[in-house]
């Protein structure tokens, strides 16, 4: 999470958060870039390690187990909340994480601050971690007493021993998105915001947490990150930050993520693997085709689009297919042409044209020489790969986004946008 909900909150205070609309907010994909903080709103360098010096004891976790569990989070069910419907339950997770801060100020002999902690944007308990010296000297200034704050600050460090607490977010979701998402959540935020000023200059609370996710979300457990060996069967994926993401397979839900490459500086498009030599081909909005090393993490080589067919820097990539074995592949890009290439010296032999659009995907047969492709210009094209000639073309009122095709029955699948 780059910029936490409460944040957005205390921007938003003429929003009628009664109304069953929900802000949009937009968000950065790569996770490279990221918002730039007023510097009244951040923390140095210095005051960072302080923070940092307090939860020395969380190196003490096994980081392998503490994956598997926020991984096994994403399932966990509580009996109390079956009876109730979605939207009473996450209201219900809310007075959870309230009271979790209600527990912790009991413990501490301070209830009386309660409201108050809630207020600054504690909502829940392991949001207490968030807290350092500067947020608490700076906009918690009811807090004087200097020994009552190194009491706070030791404690809010601790906070998160309790393993119930630790993976609470993980479990019942986000409260702080709850809040958005539950009727009641938006009726009490309309009232606590406008008559008592709830997440006013709040944005420092997330200073210390915005960085410490941001260098640490794709970080691979090291016992993780060294089985790829031990692993038979993989699964693959993307995402629209153009990282890319291998998990080996097994039994459970919950198998790791044993690499997570930034494989991409934009949106990826697609991929291919060659699970026998664990070694990948994808492309990108970056205009770049990239073959990648899995098993040593590493990049092979790269193909800039300009530099390997004219066109514009703009250009890209887009939908492939590809045979290892037969060392070939087909691939579309945005300017609706298709391309035949080597994949031994990752050359084009072969231009295929007929499209007029962005290619979303394509498929072939190396064995009967033929392709077929789906594009933005409402088109499935159907293609010779021996001459590159196309055999026929077919229209559709909508574009098409994805496709499967069985050459041998000589069929094809694929649904349109609407």
């Amino acid at each position: 999470i780059i910029c936490h909900p409460c944040d957005i909150f205390a921007l938003r205070l003429d929003t009628d958060w009664t109304s069953s609309s929900q802000p949009t907010v937009a968000m950065p994909h790569n996770d490279n870039v990221y918002m730039q903080r007023d510097p009244e709103d951040d923390i140095t360098l210095e005051e960072r390690q302080e923070w940092y010096s307090r939860l020395a004891w969380e190196k003490e976790l096994d980081m392998q187990k503490e994956s598997r569990l926020r991984r096994e989070g994403l399932f966990w069910k509580d009996p109390a909340l079956d009876a109730l419907d979605e939207s009473d339950r996450k209201w219900e997770v809310l007075q959870m994480g309230f009271q979790q801060v209600a527990d912790f100020l009991e413990g501490l002999a301070m209830p009386q601050y309660y409201e108050y902690f809630l207020a600054k944007g504690f909502t829940y308990g392991a949001k207490l971690r968030w807290m350092t010296r500067k947020y608490l000297e700076e906009r918690m200034s009811i807090i004087s007493n200097e020994d009552e704050k190194e009491t706070i600050l030791e404690a809010c460090a601790n906070v998160c021993r309790d393993e119930d607490i630790r993976l609470f977010p993980s479990r019942y979701g986000n409260p702080d998105h709850h809040l958005l998402d539950c009727r009641k959540g938006r009726t009490l935020l309309s009232e606590k915001m406008t008559c008592e000023g709830w997440f006013e200059n709040i944005a420092l609370l997330s200073a210390a947490q915005e960085k410490d996710v941001r260098e640490n979300s794709f970080m691979i457990p090291e016992a993780d990150y060294n089985s790829i060996d031990d692993w038979e069967h993989f699964v693959l994926a993307i995402d629209s930050s153009g990282r890319a993401f291998l998990f080996g397979r097994d039994d459970t839900k919950v198998p790791p993520c044993i690499r997570n490459p930034q494989m991409h500086q934009l949106t990826a498009l697609d991929i291919a693997m060659d699970w026998k030599s664990l070694r990948s081909v994808s492309t990108g909005l970056d205009s770049r085709m990239c073959f990648y090393d899995w098993k040593n993490d590493q990049p092979i080589h790269e193909l800039f689009f300009p530099r390997v067919v004219s066109g514009k820097v703009s250009d890209c990539f887009g939908a492939l297919d590809a045979s290892f074995e037969m060392e070939k592949m087909v691939v579309g890009s945005n300017t609706g042409h298709l391309y035949v290439m080597d994949l031994a010296t990752a050359k084009p032999v072969l231009a295929l044209h007929g499209h007029k659009s962005m290619i979303r995907r394509v498929k072939a047969s190396w064995t009967q020489n033929l392709a077929l492709s789906a594009s933005m210009d409402c088109h499935l094209n159907h293609y010779d790969l021996r001459n590159g000639k196309a055999i026929w073309k077919l229209p559709h009122q909508e574009r098409c986004d994805a496709m499967d095709v069985d050459f041998d029955r000589r069929l094809a699948l694929y649904p349109s946008k609407d």
